[in-house]
């Protein structure tokens, strides 16, 4: 259609083709037929009597073969499309891996009922929710007649995603493994989760002997300021020593914190490493700024006077993970944390 006059015209007599009536009508049946122009590499979608303004029925055709592209056909359609290849979708499965498998499953056929087909079918669900792809399958000497053992390793995943995979992953092993054969599942997740933030602290060490009268320290001073709405509790410390490590001063506590320690001749003379750490006790992110200053003094004891001093001050900021809290197991269910701890061992299944 061009603007508001029908392409049609041009296909009559010369002496009907300024007849506006004429116009008028072919233009009704323009939209119907032919429509605006429309891209032939995209979808038309689903046509119902919902859509006000729907392409023309030769857009359609000449976009027909998009619903046989399982990269372009609708949502709708995957489960059509997954029919002519044998293929059964799950309902649990999100569509980019639904669209995967139509795509990439054909050639697997050939390999089902062998491990290796098993461990390319689990690889190809995995990639296609992009979790990494680490399927591996066990069949030792020890192992039971007909048993062998699957292990996947995925990334830290909330209690009712950790469930959803593992009851996928068993539904395409039970399909995919050799008959006659039985398993164990074993998910291999993450068991520790670093939520602290570790500063350095450079002390100056003294290359000269004081003489009577005359002392040396060094103060470590550090403040947390934080953002009015956050109250969950931090941990922050002053510590050193390298292998085994000592606490000199800390405090816990929600909002702002601060702590100090001076450290005298001797421990700057033989402690080692010395460090702020901030620790996250919470099960909520924690973020703010962190203030450091060192403090390098010279005094006379005798006189109790201050012969030098200077003070290296230092600011950053940090954010916070939430701290390590376990979930606990409730029959088949996690609650209340978000760390897995160890291995989760999935029981047999024959």
């Amino acid at each position: 259609m061009s603007g508001n006059s029908s392409d049609y015209l041009k296909y009559l007599p010369a002496i009907l083709q300024d007849d506006e009536v004429i116009d008028r009508f072919l233009l009704a049946f323009e939209k119907i037929l032919t429509g605006e122009d429309f891209p032939s590499q995209t979808n038309p979608g689903i046509l119902d009597s919902s859509i006000s303004d729907p392409p023309g029925l030769e857009a359609v055709i000449g976009s027909i073969h998009t619903y046989f592209n399982p990269d372009l056909t609708p949502e709708e359609f995957l489960p059509w499309l997954a029919s002519w290849i044998a293929l059964s979708l799950r309902d649990d499965w999100q569509p980019a891996t639904k669209r995967e498998f139509i795509k990439k499953i054909v050639p697997l056929y050939r390999l089902r009922g062998t491990q290796d087909g098993l461990a390319q079918v689990l690889s190809l669900y995995l990639k296609s929710v992009k979790l990494p792809e680490n399927v591996t399958i066990y069949e030792e000497d020890y192992f039971p007649d007909y048993y062998f053992q699957v292990e996947l390793r995925l990334p830290k995943l909330d209690s009712s995603r950790y469930w959803q995979q593992v009851r996928i992953a068993k539904a395409i092993i039970d399909q995919e493994k050799p008959a006659h054969t039985y398993y164990g599942l074993k998910i291999q997740v993450p068991s520790m989760q670093i939520t602290g933030n570790v500063y350095a602290v450079q002390i100056k060490p003294i290359d000269f002997v004081p003489s009577d009268g005359f002392q040396v320290t060094y103060k470590i001073a550090v403040t947390i300021s934080r953002t009015k709405n956050e109250n969950n509790n931090l941990r922050l410390s002053i510590k050193g020593g390298l292998g085994k490590v000592k606490v000199y001063n800390s405090q816990v506590g929600t909002g702002n914190l601060e702590v100090s320690y001076t450290l005298n001749e001797e421990e700057i003379k033989t402690v080692k490493d010395w460090y702020v750490a901030i620790d996250n006790l919470s099960d909520r992110d924690a973020t703010g700024s962190i203030s450091i200053a060192t403090t390098y003094s010279e005094s006379n004891t005798q006189n109790k006077s201050q012969i030098k001093s200077e003070t290296q001050p230092n600011q950053d900021r940090f954010s916070l993970p939430p701290g390590l809290k376990i979930f606990t197991k409730q029959g088949d269910k996690y609650i209340d944390g978000n760390t897995f701890l160890g291995t989760e061992g999935i029981e047999t299944n024959k």
